[in-house]
């Protein structure tokens, strides 16, 4: 019997670029062709193996070292002006800027983006960058809370992910707001629009993905057959299984896109009003219950907490039939079992029926970068930002590792095209997908849903009480932010 492995709404994609997996080294590859590197810079050879990530080129959790000390001579900001970037300061700005990746994305940054560091520190040209790990205890979202309220400036490049809101709504991170006006629709609106709130830009990106459908042509015999959601479970009962990732923040982001492609919404625009209660909440719940109830998705999918399990699971079980997940997960499958490179397409996310035919609605992400605003340093973090984020460097990152440039322009290379065959639909993905709503409530508004999604999927509630659970649940945390 076929089996179909449905992994939607994943982890952040910077999970994604994990170093090693099962103890295969990634292979980077046409490196010479694919980045801003002077030809005089230290670079990564084509061809080259990766190994294991040295524990101390970066100092990665050294010591369990951790970056909460008030560094002195930290920035004082005394008005919301100040706490705005201005771009023409960035071309004189010198000195060393610190970059404190949270270390789930150390691996990223050692295999994709440390030859652009290098590049740039060749450059000698008055800015140095340091890469300095963050080290920290607890939740992901809540990472530098405890040292932005301590105003601290040991860092100046952070990645907070969605902890931009909650950042924001403290002033602890800069604007960059005039900054992204000079680069004249460079990046795909809709990824600026999901780091912006309170008509402030929040964060820059220097990856971009989206949401895909992974099938093997040899079990569908047909696209119709999950030309929607619906068309999906009735093909799914007849080859057996339907897995999906449904625990923490992937269940979260299961349900929201749903909802969105259902034609729901999460919250009200301006994001004072749990907008849950409706008919497609309903509709989504029970969708998701009703695959667990029937045995379509079988209970090993409630294991999955994000999109690592799923895309190795398909990677090594030929009889699966489709995935969903994001984008990028492709490197990961390719590399888990190389034979399976040829044996699946990409194709847009099934439609929600009675929804069929509009644009892809499907949940995006990205990696970004924001600037903490207690940074000694600014303008040269501005100045390192705006390398990070070039087109040149977006092309080296898709060249040496598949994944999805934040620039437009990018789309229309054709080494790029050659190297990511799907770049179309990611391209008209971005154009039209959604993200998680910005607000400074949204970690609150994560566990909710994941809480008592999990819930009404275990059968310990019923999807009216977790309806009713979530509402309350979005409403009490946006209160929070909103008093």
């Amino acid at each position: 019997m076929h089996k179909i492995l449905f992994r939607f709404g994943v982890d952040f994609s910077g999970k994604v670029y994990a170093r090693r997996f099962n103890g295969t080294d990634y292979k980077e590859k046409d490196l010479a062709n694919a980045s801003p590197i002077p030809g005089n810079a230290p670079v990564i050879a084509p061809g080259k193996n990766f190994s294991p990530v040295k524990p101390l080129r970066f100092g990665i959790l050294a010591a369990s070292l951790s970056v909460l000390s008030v560094s002195v001579g930290c920035r004082s900001r005394d008005t919301v002006t100040v706490n705005t970037l201005d771009p023409a300061l960035m071309a004189t700005a010198k000195g060393e800027v610190v970059y404190c990746p949270l270390p789930l994305l150390a691996s990223v940054i050692e295999q994709m983006d440390q030859p652009l560091i290098d590049a740039f520190n060749a450059q000698n040209n008055g800015v140095h960058i340091t890469v300095k790990p963050f080290s920290y205890t607890g939740d992901m979202d809540d990472a530098y809370d405890k040292s932005l309220d301590a105003k601290d400036c040991s860092c100046d490049i952070i990645t907070p992910f969605y902890a931009i809101y909650k950042l924001s709504g403290k002033e602890q991170i800069l604007d960059f707001s005039p900054y992204v006006a000079t680069r004249n629709g460079e990046f795909f609106s809709s990824i600026i629009n999901s780091v912006s709130l309170n008509k402030k830009v929040l964060a820059i990106p220097i990856r971009a993905d989206a949401m895909m459908f992974y099938y093997r042509p040899a079990i569908f015999e047909n696209t119709g057959q999950f030309s929607t959601w619906q068309n999906l479970y009735t093909n799914a009962a007849s080859h057996s299984n339907f897995v999906y990732n449904a625990g923490g923040v992937g269940l979260t982001a299961n349900v929201i896109s749903l909802l969105y492609q259902a034609g729901g919404e999460l919250i009200s625009a301006d994001g004072k009003t749990s907008k849950f209660q409706s008919p497609q909440a309903h509709a989504v719940l029970n969708f998701l219950v009703s695959g667990v109830q029937s045995q379509v998705i079988p209970s090993q999918a409630l294991t999955f907490t994000n999109n690592v399990g799923a895309s190795r699971f398909f990677a090594k079980t030929p009889s699966i039939g489709g995935l969903t997940d994001w984008s990028a997960s492709k490197f990961r499958i390719d590399t888990e079992v190389p034979s399976t490179q040829n044996s699946y397409k990409i194709v847009p996310l099934p439609a929600w029926a009675g929804r069929e035919g509009q644009d892809p609605t499907g949940l995006i992400g990205s990696n970004f970068l924001s600037i903490n605003a207690y940074s000694k340093n600014p303008n040269a973090a501005l100045k390192v930002i705006d390398y990070l984020s070039s087109a040149a460097a977006a092309r080296h990152r898709a060249l040496s590792a598949g994944t999805g440039p934040a620039i437009k322009s990018v789309y229309d290379d054709p080494a790029v095209r050659t190297k990511i065959p799907y770049l179309d639909i990611l391209y008209n993905s971005l154009l039209h997908g959604r993200a998680r709503p910005n607000t400074s409530a949204y970690t609150e508004i994560d566990t909710v849903i994941s809480t008592y999604a999990a819930q009404a999927l275990a059968g310990t509630l019923t999807v009216d009480q977790a309806v009713d659970q979530i509402d309350k649940g979005i409403t009490k945390a946006i209160q929070k932010y909103n008093h």
